[in-house]
């Protein structure tokens, strides 16, 4: 069963408040937990990432930060300061800051683990920052166009056992670069991704939906189609007919009890939609239900409380 691993991330913003966005977003994450501090303290523990926001560092970091990224924890770095620090840390030696501009922004290698479901191109607003140079070790993740140029705008370094990235982009509040950096500060926390697809099964193969859904999932990067189960004789023909070799059957026991299905859409009648949601939230699936999610807000509630209890996603 596929389930998001706990990141704890401690952010060093001092008087800035530039990533409010960011911090938010990863506030309303339920696997991601926030600790915020002016500074960075001495002795780093029960972390997984620290953040530090512009100039909050000395020209020296302090020494339990650089002890913590060489035992294996990861360093993210909004904004760095020009200079020795990040030529020394990152192998780039950014300038500084130039005039505001939209930035059209690209991963270097798109078929990028971090690119995975997300656009080819973002367009950020913020401000060019030359780059005097980049290390033979250091990869470029980001760049935006400048000039007909390649100018890094996001870039990770192995130090140690662990490793230190930073990003000159400060457009915080944009969905696809929130996604980015959270998925940035997973792999620093040494979460990868799983190497396995998410297996998906649906449960209720509707004429109007069901060829749609697995169309969806067999289109969909991450996503596998496992499975499809119905009560008609006729659905699950038509079914095997869409998609030949599929597994089906008749029965939600079946999909509940099948190792190889992660997450279950439900797309049957809506006086259904509550129990059969319920039935597979309890089997530790993660459920994405057709709307209407429920027939009452006390089934909505009960679903919510299942969901958050077993640590699963609950989606209409």
């Amino acid at each position: 069963m596929f389930v998001q691993p706990s990141l704890k991330v401690l952010v060093a913003a001092g008087e800035s408040d530039n990533a409010a966005p960011l911090l938010a977003y990863l506030n309303g994450l339920p696997q991601v937990r926030v600790t915020v501090l002016p500074q960075v303290p001495q002795a780093i523990e029960k972390t997984d990432v620290v953040v530090t926001v512009g100039d909050v560092l000395p020209p020296d970091p302090p020494g339990g930060l650089k002890d913590f990224v060489a035992a294996g924890g990861g360093w993210l770095l909004f904004n760095p300061p020009d200079g020795k620090l990040c030529a020394e840390l990152l192998g780039v030696k950014w300038g500084p800051s130039g005039p505001a501009a939209e930035l059209r922004v690209l991963f270097t290698d798109p078929r990028h683990r971090l690119a995975a479901r997300l656009p080819d191109a973002i367009y950020l607003k913020g401000v060019h920052r030359p780059v005097d140079g980049v290390a033979a070790d250091t990869e470029v993740i980001l760049y935006a166009d400048w000039h007909y140029r390649h100018i890094p705008v996001l870039v990770r370094r192995r130090s140690g056992r662990g490793h230190v990235a930073a990003t000159t982009l400060e457009d915080y509040g944009h969905p696809v670069l929130q996604q980015i950096l959270y998925r940035l500060m997973r792999r620093l926390a040494g979460q990868a991704e799983p190497e396995r697809p998410i297996g998906v099964g649906i449960l209720g193969y509707a004429p109007s939906v069901g060829q749609f859904h697995g169309l969806g999932v067999r289109h969909t990067s991450g996503l596998a189609l496992r499975a499809v189960c119905d009560l008609s004789p006729v659905r699950i023909e038509q079914a095997q007919q869409d998609f030949p070799g599929l597994k089906t059957g008749k029965s939600a026991d079946e999909l509940a009890a099948d190792p190889d299905v992660d997450l279950v859409i439900v797309a049957t009648a809506p006086n259904t939609h509550a129990v059969l949601s319920l039935q597979m939230l309890g089997a530790g699936k993660h459920v994405v239900c057709e709307k209407p999610l429920a027939l009452s807000r006390s089934e909505t509630q009960a679903m919510l409380r299942v969901a958050e209890d077993g640590g699963r996603h609950l989606s209409c």
